[in-house]
């Protein structure tokens, strides 16, 4: 069984900026694939408006909201925690072909920097098995008339990243994003305040991480044409999108998957601006997973470890839907040392 991670329980627990920092490109011959950990990983790449990692693959994971207050032990003594996480990094690389873990780690119910010892847990065992983490705040519990889905605070967010943002900067395999739908709208330009907030954050984050992609926005849905388009615009004289990428879940409540296509995605130059999904719907994600396949956009998956903790279904399900891809490591869905991402 895949080591569960939401449920674990372990003993002894009860600023302006342009294109700053342009990644340096990595390469890494075809030989080198198969093992994880054999290199530290290179910074992810904007190349032909995808976003991809070292190997020119994209970034396929799962992600969980740990700001929910989900029942999540490790928090209070990480370091006892280390072997689960070690067991499920190396299975999420190896067993399951995925390459990211995304998380929200904090929400506006605890301090900031509450779980950074758990956070340089995450970090290490994540580097350790070559994979990427993509750390963000999430929006917090719904209590008091705070938090939920569409919900920020500018101050929380702002101390998530001042406490943050340095603390994982040299390291190459780590993503941030600013936070996980602070707004829900999907047809229209944001709130003034929210487009606010993804302006100052970013400012905060590049002020002391200039290397580090950011992953904007986090629309609640797949966004209308006019949606993206007046919402990069509204940041387009503060970033070139060399060194960022626009975030959101790919979820049909607004349009369906197949609008990303009518995106205008140019940011000059020859360059397009990159497009990552942050969540897939919980159940009926196949028809989406294998669209986003075929577009080399990226993706992280709800149902697992979310909904389920368990990934003995994970290469079954995938199967079935027809989903296949070139990992990073390991030999499913395809052999890592003979295909080509």
């Amino acid at each position: 069984m895949f080591p569960s991670l939401r449920f674990v329980r372990l003993p002894c627990l009860a600023l302006t900026l342009a294109a700053c920092g342009d990644p340096e490109v990595v390469t890494i011959a075809q030989g080198d694939a198969g093992e994880p950990g054999a290199t530290p990983r290179g910074r992810v790449q904007v190349v032909d408006g995808r976003l991809v990692t070292d190997r020119g693959s994209p970034l396929r994971g799962v992600a969980l909201e740990a700001d929910l207050g989900v029942d999540f032990a490790p928090y209070t003594a990480p370091e006892a925690a280390r072997p689960v996480l070690r067991e499920f990094f190396e299975r999420l690389t190896r067993d399951v072909g995925l390459n990211t873990f995304a998380i929200n780690l904090e929400g506006w119910d605890v301090e900031a920097g509450s779980r950074a010892a758990f956070a340089d847990v995450l970090v290490e065992e994540s580097a350790r098995a070559g994979a990427y983490l993509l750390l963000g705040p999430g929006s917090g519990p719904i209590r008091d008339g705070k938090g939920g889905s569409g919900w920020f605070d500018p101050a929380v967010v702002s101390g998530f990243w001042s406490f943050y943002a340095g603390r994982y900067a040299s390291e190459p395999h780590v993503i941030y994003q600013v936070q996980k739908v602070p707004e829900r709208t999907c047809d229209e330009l944001w709130s003034g305040d929210a487009i606010a907030l993804e302006r100052s954050v970013h400012g905060i984050i590049r002020a002391q991480a200039p290397d580090t992609h950011i992953v904007m926005f986090s629309f609640a849905s797949t966004p209308t044409v006019a949606g993206f388009g007046e919402n990069v615009e509204a940041l387009s004289d503060l970033l070139e999108w060399r060194n960022a990428s626009v975030g959101f879940h790919a979820h049909d409540d607004c349009v369906p998957i197949d609008e990303v296509t009518r995106y205008e995605r140019d940011a000059g130059d020859g360059r397009s601006i990159a497009l990552l999904v942050t969540e897939l719907p919980p159940n009926d994600w196949q028809a989406n997973l294998v669209a986003l396949e075929a577009a080399e956009i990226g993706w992280m998956h709800y149902h697992w470890i979310e909904l389920d903790p368990d990934f003995s279904t994970f290469r079954a399900a995938h199967e079935q839907a027809g989903a296949t891809w070139c990992p990073d490591f390991g030999t499913w869905p395809m052999n890592a040392e003979t295909c080509a991402p």
